[in-house]
């Protein structure tokens, strides 16, 4: 009977480890080293800008005077200034200036001794840019951080429409729209347009 006993605890020993055998650990990498966790998903993409001219977006970019309302323009026909142009030359948002309290309470523009370096170091400190606006009744002033432009109530009573879609208006295409009945031409007198002016300017989408 003592062989038998001996006999069944020795085949319970055999099946125990057969049945933990496919229970093992994984074995540890080469030299102790901790497995690496799985890499994490990439981000997804950002949805892409809105296209020219797409819904919320201005199919005409228009720079207006002080009293010139804020919106999108989809027609010539009913323009209002752009509330959220961008430069694509320094990716900067374009500041507009339409005066405040005080004297410059009827309107704004830029003064002569503007220049890059200015909007270079000043950019986007609204009051230190302020420190080079003069009075000018009923003007604007827009500036980015290396162009910038005043628009006077004499540039006409509707904004200026200075990019159309595709292109830009320069002086030349504006002279020819202006010859053709089609468009007057935007001012480019000296010490209103510095830098490359609008040239670069875009409506970055409305909210």
């Amino acid at each position: 009977m003592a062989d038998d006993e001996d006999l069944d605890d020795l085949l319970s020993e055999v099946s125990s480890a057969l049945s933990g055998a496919g229970a093992r650990p994984a074995p540890a990498p080469a030299g102790g080293a901790p497995s690496r966790a799985p890499a994490p998903a990439a981000p997804a993409p950002a949805p892409p800008a809105p296209a020219e001219g797409a819904p919320g977006r201005c199919l005409y970019v228009c720079l207006g005077a002080a009293a010139a309302a804020p919106g999108t323009t989809r027609s010539l026909a009913a323009r209002a200034s752009c509330a959220a142009p961008r430069c694509t030359a320094c990716d900067c948002a374009v500041l507009a200036f339409r005066g405040g309290a005080g004297a410059a309470a009827g309107g704004v523009a830029w003064t002569r001794d503007v220049d890059y370096l200015f909007l270079r170091n000043e950019y986007p400190a609204a009051a230190r840019l302020a420190a080079r606006l003069a009075p000018a009744p009923g003007g604007a002033a827009y500036a980015c951080q290396c162009a910038w432009v005043s628009v006077l109530p004499a540039d006409g009573a509707a904004p200026l429409c200075v990019r159309r879609p595709g292109n830009v208006v320069t002086p030349a295409t504006a002279a020819a729209a202006a010859a053709a009945g089609a468009e007057p031409a935007p001012p480019l007198a000296a010490g209103r347009v510095g830098g490359a002016g609008w040239a670069n300017w875009v409506c970055a989408g409305h909210a």
